[in-house]
């Protein structure tokens, strides 16, 4: 069995250069790292590196809520910091608007297909919806899991990996879809399992 990594990341503008802040976690906690990168890229967009860098630093070594949990950390340059862990995920995860925007009939495709254990690629144009779309169709198999490759976006330079043979829930970017159709090698293998929406 692999281990799940998680990656989290914000991006942002400072000083007309584009920074990314990314915490890599073997914990599934988008709650609780969207609101830390979130206080971080504040504090570097207010030209509070140092006290950015001094925030990751102390909270790093704090432990994470238990699901269910609060917990309050006093750091340096914010004060006192609450961090809380739903008990219920479902609760964040699932992005209600999102699944407004889609029609019934494609909602039901993309569940049936995630039930068969067929492969999905997500495509859209931008970072924060794609991943909104993709991990609340997993939060839905509740209370089953996704037990396949799961990539909420994938890394324009890692695409050979739709090639793959298993099951997989990927997301890609629109600007990499031409890899898709462009890609002698993906299309001359048998593509009826994959369902791209």
């Amino acid at each position: 069995h692999g281990v799940r990594q998680y990656g989290y990341c914000s991006r942002f503008f400072h000083k007309r250069i584009l920074n990314a802040l990314c915490i890599v976690s073997p914990f599934d906690m988008i709650e609780i790292y969207e609101k830390i990168l979130s206080t971080a890229t504040e504090l570097f967009l207010s030209y509070k590196e140092n006290e950015a860098k001094t925030f990751l630093e102390e909270i790093y070594h704090h432990r994470l809520p238990n699901r269910g949990d609060t917990i309050h950390i006093t750091t340096s340059p914010v004060g006192l910091y609450t961090l809380k862990c739903e008990y219920d995920r479902r609760k964040v995860l699932i992005d209600s608007i999102t699944l407004l925007n889609l029609s019934t009939e494609t909602i039901i495709k993309i569940f049936s297909s995630i039930l068969y254990e067929q492969k999905l690629i997500f495509i859209g144009n931008e970072l924060g919806p794609l991943t909104r779309l993709i991990n609340t169709f997993v939060c839905l198999l509740y209370p089953f899991s996704w037990p396949h490759t799961f990539v909420p976006i994938l890394p324009a330079l890692m695409l050979d990996i739709v090639q793959a043979p298993t099951p997989y829930i990927i997301g890609i970017l629109r600007s990499c879809e031409s890899y898709l159709s462009g890609n002698d090698d993906f299309l001359s293998q048998d593509n009826s399992d994959i369902l791209i929406v």
